[in-house]
């Protein structure tokens, strides 16, 4: 189901070319003052030789000329380095860049004696500036409650042997138990900018359950970095209804 919000694609890409021409405008003007720096500069150094022969294009300057010069052009220089090391240190223009906000809801109802309903919906908005493909997509659930301090403290102790015997230092997570195997499916979606996609899914779980929790995670297909594909991530803790 799609709920798009707006489309706004002219728009956007009228903006885009706007602030590209902004900068590219920009980086000229700073490049044409420090251009008239040099010139002043090498004026004043061509004329501290004695009997060089006069460049009438390069005028005539003196130290008050050149020092004047500078001093005009570093304000919209340190702009300039200031607007660069923003874009590729911190991200503050990371127009290219996808990104989701993801809200997880959900709800339960009784299906027979033995088991609960719980469907889940994720309102998925795209809060970049760049279309974003919505294709694997991984659920997972599993039960908080209810465990006793016995049974916790078994699932402790196992989980820390299994750690000791097999060395595994990835598994750092605490192992409540899971119904059942990740579920990963596969959608072909895309999401534009400033749109919102939902997404469903559905568990059956005996009624002795009380509480769980529902893990959502989004592959970023088009990251263009192993730390760009990391995707996105939500998880939601939720208490089933008794009715």
């Amino acid at each position: 189901m799609t709920d798009p919000i707006t489309n706004g694609g002219s728009g956007r890409n009228l903006r885009n070319g706007l602030l590209i021409l902004g900068f590219a405008l920009f980086s000229a003007a700073v490049a044409g003052v420090w251009l008239i720096v040099f010139i002043k500069g090498l004026s004043f150094a061509l004329s501290q030789i004695p009997s060089f022969p006069t460049l009438n294009w390069l005028g005539k300057s003196d130290t008050e000329d050149v020092l004047r010069a500078v001093w005009y052009a570093t304000p919209p220089t340190v702009a300039f380095i200031a607007t660069l090391i923003g874009y590729h240190k911190f991200g503050l223009f990371r127009e290219g860049k996808p990104h989701l906000t993801i809200d997880l809801s959900a709800s339960s109802r009784t299906v027979s004696d033995e088991h609960n309903h719980i469907g889940v919906i994720a309102q998925i908005h795209n809060t970049s500036k760049v279309a974003v493909p919505v294709f694997n997509v991984e659920w997972e659930m599993a039960v908080v409650a209810p465990y006793s301090v016995s049974d916790i403290l078994e699932m402790d102790e196992e989980f820390s042997t299994s750690n000791a015997v097999s060395n595994d230092t990835d598994d750092d997570e605490f192992p409540w138990r899971w119904l059942n195997e990740p579920s990963v499916l596969q959608y072909d979606m895309l999401v534009e900018p400033n749109e919102v996609e939902q997404l469903t899914f559905d568990f059956v779980v005996p009624r002795m359950i009380d509480t769980v929790v529902i893990s959502l995670y989004v592959e970023n297909v088009s990251g263009e970095s192993n730390v760009d594909k990391l995707g996105w991530y939500r998880r939601l803790f939720y208490d089933i209804n008794r009715l």
